[in-house]
């Protein structure tokens, strides 16, 4: 589940049956099985994660994606996205597919947060030790 509606610093970008929508006119937006194309080059975009508080970096991912999957009413969607939305998309459904946004990092970046990987790492496995 997605929803970028009241961001105004990093704007989306829709486009439905090849013109330009309203971004809003689609949020809440779940996407089943969404299937992620990549167009245009890379953009480097400041990037979080709620799995990962307090870490905000620079990510590149492309620009604009195209998006194939089923709705929340089991209904056939297709877009292209761009700007935030394009983000948020690829960043979604590389949880589904088991990547991390730290695993985006760049060498050098995620050595800058090593010390607070390594604390919210040993504070996950305390917990489910207690499970």
């Amino acid at each position: 589940m997605i929803d970028v509606r009241g961001v105004k610093d990093r704007p989306s970008t829709l486009e439905l049956k090849g013109k330009p929508a309203d971004v809003a006119d689609i949020m809440p937006l779940v996407l089943i099985n969404p299937e992620v194309t990549p167009v245009g080059e890379p953009a480097t975009g400041g990037e979080g994660c709620l799995s990962f508080p307090e870490i905000f970096t620079e990510i590149a991912r492309p620009g604009f994606v195209d998006v194939k999957a089923w709705n929340e009413k089991l209904k056939p969607i297709e877009f292209r996205a761009g700007g935030l939305l394009a983000r948020a998309v690829q960043h979604e459904t590389d949880h589904l597919n088991g990547i991390l946004f730290i695993d985006r990092m760049d060498r050098k970046k995620k050595e800058e947060f090593r010390d607070e990987l390594d604390t919210l790492q040993a504070a996950t496995k305390a917990e489910l030790k207690k499970k």
